[in-house]
């Protein structure tokens, strides 16, 4: 019906109950997808049912006549003028003079500058926000879609790639029955970006689940490294190796938690015995536990793997001198 929308994260709201409004179970907005076909119908939906408990962010719809609205937990932001722009934050708390988000600055200005909406236009706001860095929660992005809603046209880019795209028609794809589509098995060959990401997410729930659950055992670190090292980890296919697992070990040992971190590190060296950056690592954890013969002992066997390692000559040069 060229019905649209998405969420953006912001700021934790509770939402007190309505006991004027229909209580709802459910997911509203997708009752609203089920339902309706333009945003008045639903701002109708929403004014019938009570929308109470904790919002964690916003929705953004949009229909194919043109209107489109922020539901934000307590009110609705419409449309004014020819574009609408929703990032990480409630506009209805902040006066634009005081907007100090930066990827909605940027919208801002790229379609000011534009005299016509296009999905080149689109694409280049896209490429002009999109995110890179690895922090937490505040991923990198993960993919971009345009959805042409007149057309009922979805072009789709993987990660922050917008030299390839992908055009799904709607209406074709819906005769085809119920399926779902891997957005990276739509795309010939994995992004740089895509590897980077996968790295960084394996180390990032490596390290929750060691300070979680410990390193061994049946639920640790190390059997959740075994799950992800079979190429399939629920729907995500996480490339882990030894250089996340050495990063793993790095996060633990920079946090001040040494036992975790020799667990990972001589795990590192079962798993990878001729490996001299791995009995390195192992020998840094074990100086700065203060085990010194086992930090020499290691120290020795990478420097035997790889004489060149100058950074193992030197910590055996002060080891020896204590």
């Amino acid at each position: 019906m060229g019905l649209f929308f998405d969420g953006a994260t912001a700021d934790k709201i509770v939402v007190p109950r309505d006991s004027s409004k229909i209580p709802y179970e459910g997911n509203l907005i997708l009752k609203a997808m089920e339902e309706c076909s333009t945003v008045d119908e639903v701002f109708e939906l929403y004014d019938r049912y009570d929308v109470s408990g904790s919002w964690g962010g916003q929705y953004l719809i949009g229909d194919r006549f043109g209107d489109s609205a922020i539901i934000e937990p307590r009110t609705f932001v419409r449309k004014k003028g020819k574009y609408q722009i929703a990032t990480n934050f409630y506009q209805s708390k902040t006066k634009p003079e005081n907007i100090t988000d930066t990827r909605y600055r940027i919208a801002k200005e790229l379609f000011e500058k534009s005299e016509s909406i296009s999905v080149d236009l689109f694409r280049r706001i896209l490429n002009a926000t999109h995110q890179e860095k690895y922090r937490g929660f505040m991923t990198a992005t993960l993919y971009s879609n345009i959805c042409d809603l007149k057309k009922g046209e979805i072009y789709i880019n993987n990660f922050h790639n917008f030299e390839d795209v992908v055009k799904i028609n709607l209406q074709e794809e819906l005769k085809k029955g119920e399926r779902f589509h891997s957005i990276a098995s739509l795309f010939p060959y994995e992004t740089f970006a895509s590897k980077q990401y996968k790295a960084e997410r394996a180390v990032g729930m490596l390290y929750e689940r060691a300070l979680q659950k410990g390193v061994e055992g049946d639920e640790g670190a190390i059997a959740l490294y075994n799950e992800m090292k079979t190429g399939d980890y629920k729907i995500y296919k996480l490339d882990v190796g030894e250089g996340q697992l050495n990063s793993l070990g790095y996060r633990l040992l920079g946090n001040n938690k040494l036992k975790k971190a020799i667990e990972i590190f001589k795990f590192v060296v079962s798993e990878y015995p001729e490996s001299a950056n791995a009995y390195d690592s192992l020998g840094e954890a074990y100086m700065k536990a203060g085990e010194k013969e086992l930090a020499i002992r290691n120290y020795e066997r990478s420097l035997e793997l790889d004489s060149k390692n100058e950074n193992a000559k030197k910590m055996l040069e002060h080891l020896r001198k204590k």
